[in-house]
């Protein structure tokens, strides 16, 4: 057991400086991971209203040409009325008259409605084009203060991970397990020292039978407060002499 122990101190304390690396970076993954989000949203909304005004200026295109057909039958409607010899033939391109007349009203408001339209989508796409130069140029200069970090610190991380897999191959999964449970719920730290009788990380104070058990290194011992795996400190050895 004494070596599964020591074993558990060894993986704590690699894992500890592997988190303080991951510290020093600070926020800035996440702030990377939020701009990138923020972009690729923006990217999104410009890409929405893009196709949204290229379907519009499509129908105002279509509308226009069809306002243009119906504006060369209204002259030909028109020119009729000269011919007709019957009220009933007048009527008749009267009533046409009246129907292209109408219809152009209809279409070119609708284009007009359609052009107005895609004016405020020019507005919105040039606010948003503004926007994601933005995002991108702070993106940029997150990406290269983050680059310059893991670049300082990527040597001594690959080697403690590659430390790491060798220790974890000593330990069983079971107690692998438990150890990453531990760490995962307790802040990345799992194994706690007896520091001066008591637990090094809650401060919480440990009976004088279970220190000497402790200190044996016979049997794994968790925090009744913190709920840590307790370990044996040596240089506190002194310090057990004086209080028994």
């Amino acid at each position: 057991m004494q070596k599964t122990l020591d074993h558990l101190i060894t993986l704590q304390n690699i894992d500890s400086q592997l988190q303080q690396l991951e510290e020093d970076r600070g926020d800035l993954p996440q702030q990377v991971k939020e701009r990138s989000q923020e972009l690729e949203e923006l990217q999104q909304k410009l890409q929405t209203k893009q196709s949204q005004k290229d379907v519009n200026e499509k129908e105002r295109t279509s509308l226009l040409g069809e306002a243009e057909l119906q504006r060369e039958k209204l002259k030909k409607y028109k020119s009729q009325l000269y011919q007709v010899q019957t009220n009933k033939e007048y009527d008749a391109i009267t009533t046409e008259i009246d129907s292209s007349t109408e219809k152009i009203d209809e279409m070119e408001f609708r284009a007009l409605e359609l052009e107005e339209t895609n004016e405020a989508l020019d507005n919105e796409i040039n606010d948003l084009k503004e926007g994601i130069q933005e995002k991108q140029q702070q993106l940029d200069v997150l990406k290269k203060d983050l680059d310059a970090k893991m670049a300082q610190s990527k040597e001594q991380e690959e080697k403690l991970k590659k430390e790491r897999q060798e220790v974890v191959k000593n330990l069983s999964p079971q107690m692998l397990n438990t150890y990453e449970r531990i760490r995962k719920a307790r802040n990345g730290v799992a194994v706690a020292v007896m520091r001066s009788g008591a637990c090094s990380e809650c401060s919480s104070r440990i009976p004088p039978q279970r220190r000497l058990e402790i200190r044996n290194m016979n049997q794994l011992y968790v925090c009744e407060v913190c709920g840590r795996m307790l370990v044996w400190d040596e240089s506190e050895e002194s310090n057990i002499q004086s209080e028994e």
